[in-house]
């Protein structure tokens, strides 16, 4: 896990963690019931029956006792925040903690002390480690910090040139050339005849040609096409009739 961070319930102790859901052993559940009050209270981590853990970056806070903020000042909101049981090859890197007593617990027993590791606001541990079965025995560890599992993958060896000004470096796996197979100085080069050079004939020029010409019927003139108009027709005229006039009638007679 990496840059964790965690604030136990503002309003603990009131009520305490044994509201409103009471231990449940088929869970796994830790027993925070007994003790003080300060004792009764969430957790901000809990490492149980594990194997490789690795935290880089936590911070786990306690801020209030029933929205009272008096225990800040005085680094007691609650007595534990981080506990591990029955684990082994556990490693805390860069563990900041607030206002809890015990900072981390092995086996119920207190390991770090906030009263041992303040460090501005907070109590701060650059590395916790612990290697054992987590039982209490082993006990944590503060030497420098155990490498974390590493990549199966086998790193490609660097070569390093020799350092050698006599001899230049040939990486290893290089063919080296057998003796004697160097050309002697002196050694003549075979001699090359010169090629007797080829003549070649040039392209023959095409034989030019005359067009043929061709001739191109005109079509007919036909008249030309005005819109509107039907030849042989005058546009506003029909044939026998005078605009104005009926016929067998004449105007102003009755």
């Amino acid at each position: 896990m990496g840059h964790i961070q965690t604030e136990t319930p503002y309003f603990q102790s009131n009520p305490d963690v044994s509201v409103p859901f009471p231990v449940n052993a088929n869970f796994q559940d830790p027993d925070l019931t007994k003790g003080s009050k300060l004792d009764k209270k969430a957790l901000g981590v809990r490492i149980f029956n594990s194997k490789d853990v690795y935290i880089y970056g936590a911070g786990c806070y306690s801020f209030f006792e029933n929205y009272d903020q008096k225990c800040v000042a005085e680094n007691n909101c609650q007595s534990n925040m981080i506990t591990i049981d029955k684990s082994s090859k556990v490693q805390l890197l860069g563990l900041s903690t607030k206002a809890a007593i015990n900072m981390v617990t092995v086996a119920g027993n207190s390991a770090a002390l906030d009263r041992d590791n303040r460090n501005n606001f907070c109590a701060a541990i650059a590395f916790f480690e612990v290697q054992g079965d987590g039982s209490g025995g082993a006990g944590p560890q503060s030497s420098t910090p155990g490498t974390p599992p590493s990549s199966s993958e086998t790193p490609t060896p660097t070569v390093q040139p020799p350092q050698s000004s006599t001899k230049p470096y040939t990486p290893p796996g290089t063919p080296q050339p057998s003796v004697g197979t160097q050309p002697s100085v002196g050694t003549q080069q075979p001699s090359v005849k010169p090629t007797t050079p080829t003549t070649l004939n040039p392209p023959a020029t095409p034989t030019s040609q005359k067009p043929t010409s061709t001739t191109l019927n005109t079509p007919a003139t036909t008249a030309p096409f005005i819109p509107g108009v039907v030849p042989g027709e005058t546009p506003g005229v029909v044939p026998g009739f005078t605009p104005g006039v009926v016929p067998g009638f004449t105007p102003g007679v009755n």
